[in-house]
């Protein structure tokens, strides 16, 4: 639970909760806490409803994810995020994969083939030239280092090394490899700093110490060791070898971070794994090695030893824990914790309630937050003639800004502390020095990865001043801006700030004089943090960065928008300009989300707001804030829930507005009220479930709220939600779902377009129903026939195998049974093969997407249709609803509509309900559609079998490429040439059958063409099939460009295929309405055709009586709450599943970035081949 709770920012969570329970209160006394203080604990998590008992009712979750553990494989994370999860079974891989990767970076050229061979097949008949052999002498002992030799093993102090479990399993893996003769390699720095004393004190009634000090596994103390950086410098031998010859080293630890640069300076690569994994590596030493198939080391007698012949089992695990982990061991260790050694003892404690500062002190410094403090704030005011201090990229964590690890006499913390008389031995770390803020801003930006793009090549903490073209360190630059009275800025992309919650690395922007930050997003905590120090997180606009806006870093900046009435998420406009005058104007939005955040930054930070607060109060009224327990189970209280303004990360505001407006049944203006700074009751007297509930629908829509109790009803504008709507419900502004103008459907209702079918026509329909339910029939009947022919054959040309001719006859039968078998099991084969490819959705939330949810049950309503059981995504061009379920849900009226995102993307809100209309609309016909639905099973058999590709034409075509052999490639052109056939011979039922069932189809068709005429209007229906042929003609070639996906070298894809999608057609598109002829609606009906030709279909519905009850030029993408999000999630889904694509997370680019490098391709789509 600890882990768990730990890592949570790394799985993006403000926190990682685990309610107390049983389990937690034997901890407690397993761990030697006293009876008193059990009962104490028990007694007031009880009182306070904390406590998790079998009677505790489930909290109201906004989201539930369920998680199958034996799903879980073994896995490390690295090689700079803690993220990054990798299989065990694929380190191997990945490291090679990273290692080309980061050699790329750095200018060295690759023979890309050869590498991508290697590292992704391990194909060492190829190896690269950029591997190297470094031979390295360590007092007597000589090795060679390597690309991807391990340096550093660490079972640290953090998290994990409390858990007996993993730490047992260490000793014992570390006991099994020292009795099989088994050694850490020599160039591996080990160490083990457990996170308790009873650590040691188990390890060694276990008779487990040993060992791991026999693999170097010896305890160098109990805190924070290699995750921070404080491993110790590396032997010199070692260092100079990785430096000079600029090897990539690795390190492994079983800590929880391992961003660029915070390990050890020498160590690019950083992995973490559990400790029995670090023991692992340790023999192993190096990162190049698959512990599956690879031997971990050679034993004693000579034979190779497997990770699996040194893993102990959980068995042997449970049991060490339950022989050696005592009680007693708690209580020994801890019966005087806080007394300290003899060194602590005699340290001279200082007199009196106030710190003296010592002014000769390194350690511990006054900070200057509080200097000159006036006792009321300086009235705001825009930024002018700002400088870009750093111009950084993508993923830029709190490890890249805060002050870590170990500092050189050369950086700026060095020179200080030589300057003040400290040798370099006594440096210490950054860590350790936290309490001196003249340390930690000269540290703050000074990661060795850390990669300005002010500068071309340059890694670590440097930047330009325009004084020079010269690189300077950040700190000294920021003293010369400072000199010069030069406000700073930070630009950057996406995800800044992410990682742990680092206090440093707001404050030391804030030291050096940086007043703002630009970026593309921000990591939540950290966007808060700025907030608090008083620096300005300002975000670009959705689709913009600092390179499509052309920015190079060098631009003087103006600010503005921050002296007048500043407010959460105000637009702020910024000026850039170049030397050469030229200027470069965007907007950015301000992400102060709060208006208490508002109050912060007026104060120049959280600190000065607060000890202004205090000084406003007399000294003797000053007193602690009452702290309010929320008691779930006390009924009489009542709650109130607030909002202030604040939006959940990641939403866009005016949506959240329009989906509240729905919520709400209000008008635009009313919601805007709630966005005016200021704290807005909007339910009241409720109880505290009541309040949750209320507060979680809020959320679902975006807003996010807090629940205070009841001192008094205050009067709410809002009142309680309403209950929803009758289907002919209308609000007071005449709108109903997502904002589309609606007016009434009692018409509709009163005139239905479409004539009920007569008793004669639903006759002939199932006469024709009967007809097309033979067919398959008709078709065994065919496979018999040629199997009767082939074994009259067999039978009655027998004279063929006598006579003068017999080597020409013998052929001749012999082929004639070939061909007549080979055409056989052609014909057969359409029964038994599996498709090649299918349609993969995936199912929409319906709590992430209720306002989607409740526009498509308005909807129905309004068509008198069924509503949907299930509402899916993917990234097709096509809208559907079907019974998905075959016949199970064909009688059970299950119904699951499909959306094909793409057409959400490029559709208004109009346009796209004339499509799903259209589609419900064909399910209010409910016997021609359960007839038709029986024909059109048949006609997809037969057009599945005539125009796709079967598990065995893929397993052909694969054998057809794989082999240049004659003897394998006549055979099999004599398969293809009968498969050839028996899709003739199947073309001629599916048209067959098209002609028996076409009449009906279309019929089902422009009944619902009418109803979707009806409700969406004319003009949506025309421009929505008009679109339709633009989305599939793009979306044929958006495919086209992913054919690069058939070049091993190269495996870059594009986030998001719907923004491709996107980009193409704004590319293609002339600002004119493309001609009918072009895009296919010209084309006329034949007796095949299942619906109607599309100039058919518009000239069939002119006339019609139009209601247009559901009109808004919106896109109607923003009927979601979270496009993107779907977009992206829909595209990886589709790679993998459809497309079949191998492709590692980091292969995924931005869609512009793969639409300028792919560029445009004017020939039929490559990947046609993959599916017909």
């Amino acid at each position: 639970r600890a882990t768990i709770a730990n890592m949570s920012p790394e799985y993006c969570a403000t926190m990682g909760f685990f309610p107390v329970d049983a389990e937690t209160i034997n901890y407690l006394r397993f761990t030697g806490r006293s009876e008193e203080q059990i009962a104490l604990a028990e007694s007031y998590l009880k009182e306070q409803g904390l406590l998790l008992t079998a009677e505790t009712p489930d909290p109201l979750f906004s989201e539930n994810i369920n998680f199958d553990l034996d799903t879980v494989d073994p896995s490390i994370a690295g090689p700079k995020r803690p993220q990054d999860r990798i299989l065990l079974s694929k380190a191997k891989s990945s490291f090679r994969s990273s290692l080309v990767e980061t050699l790329e970076s750095k200018g060295v050229t690759i023979d890309k083939m050869g590498a991508a061979n290697w590292a992704y097949y391990s194909d060492e008949s190829v190896k690269p030239d950029f591997l190297k052999n470094v031979p390295v002498l360590l007092g007597d002992t000589k090795f060679e280092l390597h690309h991807g030799s391990i340096v550093i093993a660490a079972i640290t102090s953090c998290t994990n090394t409390s858990n007996p479990s993993v730490l047992i399993a260490a000793g014992l893996l570390a006991k099994k490899a020292a009795e099989k003769g088994l050694k850490s390699k020599p160039w591996v720095k080990t160490s083990f700093a457990p996170g308790s004393k009873v650590v040691s004190e188990y390890l060694h009634h276990a008779d487990l110490m040993k060992p791991l000090e026999d693999l170097g596994f010896h305890i160098v103390g109990y805190g924070c060791t290699t995750c921070i950086g404080n491993s110790g410098p590396l032997p010199e031998a070692i260092s100079k070898a990785i430096q000079e010859n600029d090897l990539v080293a690795a390190a492994v630890l079983s800590g929880n971070r391992n961003f660029e640069g915070r390990v050890n300076p020498s160590t690019r690569s950083n992995y973490l794994a559990s400790p029995p994994l670090v023991v692992a590596y340790a023999i192993a030493g190096t990162m190049d090695i698959d512990f599956i198939i690879d031997p971990i080391g050679t034993g004693k007698d000579g034979e190779p030893v497997f990770l699996r012949d040194i893993w102990p089992t959980s068995v042997e695990i449970e049991q060490t824990i339950r022989q050696s982990v005592k009680s007693e061991m708690f209580k020994q260790e801890y019966a005087n914790v806080f007394e300290g050694d003899e060194n602590w003892k005699n340290l001279p404690v200082p007199d009196g309630d106030q710190y003296v500062w010592d002014p000769g002190s390194t350690y511990i410094k006054a900070a200057p937050y509080f200097d000159n403090l006036p006792r009321e704030p300086k009235p705001l005011h825009d930024i002018h003639q700002a400088r870009v201090l750093a111009l950084l990229g993508d993923s830029v964590t709190t490890d890249h800004i805060s002050p870590a690890g170990s500092f050189s006499e050369k950086s700026p913390a060095g020179e200080f502390l030589l300057s003040h008389g400290v040798q370099k031995k006594d440096f210490n770390q950054y860590g350790s020095r936290r309490g001196n803020h003249e340390i930690m801003m000269r540290g703050t930006f000074a990661n060795i990865r850390l990669k300005n793009l002010l500068l071309s090549v340059i890694e670590g903490c440097m930047t330009l001043h325009p004084s020079s073209n010269e690189p300077i360190s950040i700190f000294d630059a920021s003293m010369k801006y400072r000199d010069e009275g030069t406000p700073l800025i930070i630009i950057a992309g996406k995800e800044y700030g992410s990682g742990s919650s680092r206090d440093w690395a707001a404050k030391g922007p804030a030291l050096l004089g940086v007043r703002a930050v630009i970026a593309e997003s921000f990591e939540r905590i950290h966007r808060s943090n700025l907030v608090g120090m008083g620096v300005l997180p300002l975000q670009f606009e959705e689709g913009q960065n600092y390179q499509s806006l052309g920015l190079t870093g060098f631009e003087v900046f103006d600010i503005e928008g921050i002296a007048n009435d500043l407010k959460p998420r105000k637009t702020i406009f910024v000026a850039a300009t170049a030397k050469d005058g030229s200027k470069k104007n965007f907007n950015v939005i301000c992400r102060i989300d709060t208006p208490n955040e508002v109050d912060y930054y007026k104060h120049d930070g959280i600190l000065q707001y607060v000890l202004r607060s205090l000084l406003k109060q007399d000294p003797q009224e000053i007193e602690q804030p009452p702290i309010v327990v929320a008691e779930h189970k006390d009924l009489k209280k009542k709650f109130r829930v607030i909002f202030s303004g604040e939006i959940a990360e990641g939403q866009k505001l005016e949506e959240v507005k329009e989906r509240l407006r729905i919520l709400f049944k209000t008008s635009p203006e009313r919601i805007s009220k709630l966005f005016s700074g200021k704290p807005v009751t909007l339910n009241h007297d409720i109880d505290y479930a009541k309040a949750q509930e209320y507060s979680a629908e809020l959320k679902n829509a975006g807003a996010l709220c807090s629940i205070e109790p009841m001192l008094q009803a205050p009067p709410s504008p809002l009142n309680n939600r309403p209950a929803p709507p009758p289907h002919d419900s209308k609000s007071e502004d005449g709108s109903t779902t997502n904002g589309i103008s609606s007016k009434s459907t009692d018409s509709l209702k009163m005139s239905d377009p479409i004539s009920p079918p007569s008793f004669f026509f639903i006759a002939g329909w199932l006469i024709a129903t009967g007809i097309m339910m033979l067919l398959p029939v008709l078709y065994a009947g065919f496979i018999l026939l040629i199997a009767t022919l082939t074994l009259g054959h067999i039978e009655d040309n027998t004279s063929l195998l006598e006579g003068n001719l017999l080597i020409l006859g013998i052929l001749f039968y012999v082929l004639a049974i070939i061909a007549g078998l080979l055409f056989i099991a052609a014909l057969v084969k359409p029964f038994f093969a599996r498709p090649g490819t299918k349609r993969i959705s995936y199912l929409l939330s319906r709590k992430k997407e209720s306002a989607f949810y409740a526009f498509v049950e308005k909807l129905c309503r309004t068509t008198g249709t069924k509503i949907p059981k299930s509402i899916e995504v993917d990234c097709s061009t096509l809208v559907s609803a079907t019974y998905t379920r075959g016949l199970i849900s064909f009688l059970e009226d299950d119904l699951t509509l499909t959306i094909g995102l793409p057409t959400a993307s490029e559709m208004t809100i109009s346009e796209f309900t004339s499509l799903l209309i259209h589609e419900l609309a064909r399910f209010t016909q409910k016997t021609e559609l359960r007839l038709s639905s029986l024909m059109s099973m048949m006609n997809q058999w037969f057009s599945r079998s005539v125009y796709e590709q079967d598990e065995i034409d893929e397993k052909l075509a694969a054998m057809s490429l794989t082999t240049s052999s004659m003897a394998v490639q006549i055979p099999l052109a004599g398969v293809k040439f009968f498969i050839w056939i028996s899709r003739k011979i199947l073309t001629l039922f599916m048209l067959a059958g098209k002609m028996i069932s076409g009449y009906f189809e279309r019929r089902i068709e422009s009944n619902a063409d009418l109803r979707s005429v009806t409700v969406a209007g004319f003009e949506s229906f025309k421009s929505s099939l008009k679109k339709l042929h633009v989305l599939t003609a793009s979306s044929g070639e958006a495919y086209s460009l992913l054919k690069s996906q058939n070049n091993p070298n190269d495996n870059s894809l594009p986030d998001n295929f719907i923004s491709l999608i996107a980009s193409i057609i704004q590319q293609d598109s002339s600002g004119e309405e493309l001609p009918l002829k072009k895009n296919g609606a010209k084309e006329k009906s034949t007796a095949t055709a299942l619906t109607p030709s599309e100039q058919k279909r518009i000239d069939s519905v002119k006339t019609v009586a139009s209601k247009e009850l559901y009109q808004s030029d919106k896109p109607a993408s923003t009927l979601f709450a979270n496009f993107e999000e779907l977009s992206k999630t829909a595209s990886i889904r589709m790679y993998r599943e459809i497309l079949r694509l191998r492709f590692e997370k980091e292969d995924l680019i931005t869609t512009d970035r793969f639409y300028r490098s792919a560029g445009l391709s004017s020939g039929p789509s490559d990947m046609d081949a993959k599916f017909f």
